[in-house]
C-alpha cells in the first residue's frame, strides 16, 4: 500500500467531514434549537459518519488496493446502529449506564449479521474493548477538548503503524476517518467554535479506534489501540496526584503550628491545561512509535528532552508566585457550592464562647466539621444540601477541603479537625463552667469518651446517650427531649454523616441556647476504640489513609475522593 493511498483516505475524510459539520449546523438549527436543552449546537455523529465515509472514498480513488466492501459495508452497518442509539440516549437524556446491555447487544449481533467470524476469539474481546474506550470517552468529555486530543494522538499512532507494516484497507479507512474527525473538531474549538457530538458520535468514535485495533489482529497495533484508555483514566489521576503533591508540599498546607505564608498559587488556565495535555499524549505515543520503528539513539534523546520539557511547562505553567489572597466580606468561601467559614480554631472557640456567653435566648448553633465526602454529598443530595445550608457554621475538618480550597485560589487559614476540637470544646468548657451532653457511637463508647475527657479537663457532663437507635423511632425522640431537658451548652453528636446532621436539625425544635457539633467517629478516637493516626500522618492530611487500613470496609466511602478531586480540578479549570 502506498503513501498515495493514505494521503488520499485522509484529504478525502477531512472534506467529507467538513461537509458533515456544516450540515450538522444547519440541521441543529432547524432541528436542535436552544430550547431543546443543548448549551450548544448538537450535530450527532454526522461528522464521523461523513467522515468514514470519504475515507472509503479517498481509497477507492487511489486503485492501489481491493476495497474490502463486505467488511465495510459491515462496519459501516454497525457505526450507524450506534450513532443512532446514542442519538435516542442524547434526545431522551438517559443514563450511560442503560445504554450498555443494549451496546453489547447491538456489537455482538451486528459482527454476527455483517459476516465477521463467530469462532474469532477476538470477538468477545473486541466487544469489551469498544465499551471501555466508550467509557474513556465518556469520563475524558469532563474536559471538552480531551476526547478529541485522545482521539487524535490514538488515530495518528495506529495510521503510522498501519502504513508502515501494510496493514488492512479496513484500518486504514478507519484510522484516517477518526484522525480527521477529532483533529477537526480541536482545530475548530481552538477556533472558538464548538459543538455537542453528544453520545452518538462518542460511540462511533470508539467504536472506529476499535476497529483499526482489531482488523488485522496484531498484537502491536492493537497496544496503540489502549492509549485511549490508559490515558483517559490515568492521565487525570496522575494530574491530580501531581497537583496534589505539589500543593501538599508547597504551601505546608498542615504545618498549622508554623506556618509559612503561601507560596504558590495554582494557575490552570484552559488552554494552558489543554496544551500541556496534548504534549504528554504526543510524548507518550512517540516512545512505542519509536521502539517500533527501531529509531536510533538520538530518536531517544529527542523523546527525553521532549518529556522533560513537558514537565516543566507542567510545573512554570501550573505554579507561579503566590499573592496575597482577597478577603472575603462574609467570612466564607465555596468549595463546589459549599460555604466554609473562614476561621481558625482559636476564633472558632471565640465564637462559642460568644454565643454562649450571650444571655438572651437564641436558637441552636448548628456547627458541621466538613470533610471532602460531605461536601460530594451535598452535591448529589439536594436534602442534605439544605441542612448544609441552614447550619449556622461550618467548619473544614477534612484536609480535601483545605486543599481545594488553596488550589482554587480561596485559601482557608487552617484545617479544624474534629477530634481536636472536642478537646478544645471539653477544655474551655472546664474554664467556662459549660456543661456537654455527649450522643453517639456504640453502647459504651461515648461514656468511656467522656469518662477520659473529664479526668483529664474536669468539665461538667449534662449526659451521655450511644447512638444505637433507629431514626424516626420513640427512642430517637426520647433522646432529643432528653438532650433539651439537659439545657447543656454543647451537644456533641457522633453518628456519622449525614444522619448526625439530620438528628441536629431535629434538635432545633427541643434545644435553645445550644450549640450542636456532629463530630463524627470523634468518640471511637478518645475512648481508644480506634486508634489515631501518626501525627507526620495527620501533618500532610493523611489520616482518611490510616483510617481505611485499619477498617477496609470504609473503601466505598473514599471511592468519594477521587470524584472530589476531579471536581475540584474542573472548577479550577472553568
Amino acid at each position: 500500500m502506498s503513501l498515495s493511498a493514505l494521503n488520499l483516505s485522509l484529504l478525502a475524510a477531512f472534506i467529507f467531514c467538513q461537509i458533515g459539520i456544516w450540515a450538522g449546523f444547519k440541521l441543529s438549527n432547524k432541528y436542535f434549537s436552544k430550547s431543546s436543552g443543548f448549551k450548544t449546537p448538537y450535530i450527532a455523529a454526522l461528522p464521523i459518519l461523513t467522515a468514514i465515509f470519504g475515507s472509503a472514498v479517498g481509497f477507492v480513488s487511489s486503485n492501489e488496493a481491493v476495497f474490502p466492501i463486505k467488511q465495510f459495508t459491515g462496519f459501516a452497518f454497525i457505526g450507524f446502529l450506534l450513532a443512532l442509539l446514542g442519538l435516542i440516549k442524547d434526545i431522551h437524556r438517559a443514563p450511560f449506564t442503560r445504554a450498555i446491555p443494549y451496546l453489547f447487544l447491538m456489537l455482538l449481533s451486528g459482527f454476527l449479521a455483517s459476516g465477521f467470524s463467530a469462532e474469532s476469539a477476538f470477538l468477545l474481546f473486541f466487544i469489551f474493548w469498544t465499551l471501555l474506550n466508550i467509557a474513556a470517552l465518556k469520563a475524558s468529555s469532563l474536559v471538552y477538548e480531551l476526547p478529541f486530543i485522545l482521539l487524535s494522538v490514538t488515530a495518528f499512532s495506529q495510521t503510522f503503524y498501519v502504513f508502515s507494516s501494510q496493514q488492512a484497507p479496513l484500518a486504514i479507512i478507519s484510522s484516517s476517518a477518526v484522525f480527521a474527525a477529532s483533529f477537526s473538531f480541536l482545530f475548530l474549538s481552538f477556533a472558538g467554535k464548538r459543538f455537542y457530538i453528544g453520545d452518538s458520535g462518542l460511540y462511533l468514535l470508539a467504536f472506529a479506534i476499535g476497529i483499526t485495533s482489531f482488523s488485522q489482529q496484531d498484537i502491536k497495533i492493537m497496544a496503540f489501540g489502549l492509549l485511549l484508555p490508559a490515558a483517559a483514566f490515568l492521565l487525570p489521576v496522575i494530574l491530580a496526584a501531581s497537583a496534589l503533591v505539589f500543593s501538599y508540599l508547597g504551601n505546608k498546607l498542615y504545618d498549622t503550628e508554623n506556618r509559612d505564608k503561601r507560596r504558590w498559587d495554582w494557575i490552570l488556565q484552559r488552554e494552558q491545561v489543554i496544551s500541556f495535555i496534548a504534549i504528554i499524549c504526543l510524548a507518550l505515543a512517540f516512545l512505542p512509535l519509536l521502539i517500533i520503528s527501531k529509531a536510533s539513539y538520538w530518536g531517544y534523546v529527542a523523546w527525553t528532552v521532549m518529556f522533560l520539557l513537558s514537565l516543566y511547562e507542567f510545573i512554570t505553567t501550573f505554579m507561579v508566585p503566590a499573592k496575597e489572597p482577597e478577603k472575603n466580606e462574609n467570612g466564607k468561601i465555596e468549595v463546589l457550592g459549599a460555604k466554609i467559614n473562614t476561621l481558625t480554631n482559636k476564633e472558632v472557640l471565640e465564637a462559642f464562647q460568644n454565643y454562649l456567653d450571650d444571655k438572651n435566648e437564641k436558637k441552636l448553633m448548628h456547627v458541621i466539621t466538613a470533610d471532602s465526602s460531605a461536601v460530594i454529598r451535598a452535591n448529589e443530595e439536594p436534602n442534605f444540601k439544605t441542612l448544609m445550608e441552614k447550619a449556622e457554621m461550618i467548619v473544614p475538618d477534612g484536609a480535601g477541603i483545605i486543599w481545594a480550597s488553596d488550589f482554587l485560589g480561596t485559601p482557608l487559614p487552617e484545617r479544624v479537625p474534629g477530634v481536636a476540637l472536642v478537646s478544645d470544646i471539653c477544655e474551655i468548657a472546664a474554664k467556662k463552667n459549660y456543661s456537654i451532653f455527649f450522643m453517639g457511637s456504640q453502647p459504651g463508647v461515648a461514656q468511656e469518651a467522656a469518662d477520659k475527657l473529664a479526668k483529664k479537663y474536669g468539665m461538667k457532663i449534662a449526659g451521655v446517650e450511644h447512638g444505637y437507635f433507629k431514626p424516626d423511632s420513640s427512642e430517637e425522640d426520647r433522646i432529643l427531649e432528653k438532650i433539651g431537658e439537659s439545657k447543656a451548652d454543647f451537644a456533641l453528636i457522633a453518628l456519622g454523616v449525614p444522619r448526625q446532621e439530620v438528628f441536629i436539625n431535629k434538635l432545633r425544635g427541643y434545644a435553645k441556647n445550644t450549640i450542636a457539633i456532629g463530630v463524627g467517629g470523634s468518640f471511637d478516637v478518645i475512648s481508644g476504640k480506634i486508634q489515631r493516626a501518626p501525627v507526620i500522618m495527620q501533618r500532610f492530611g493523611l489520616e482518611w489513609l490510616f483510617r481505611l487500613i485499619l477498617e477496609p470496609s470504609r473503601f466505598r466511602r473514599m471511592t468519594k475522593i477521587p470524584v472530589f478531586v476531579l471536581k475540584v480540578f474542573q472548577e479550577k479549570i472553568k
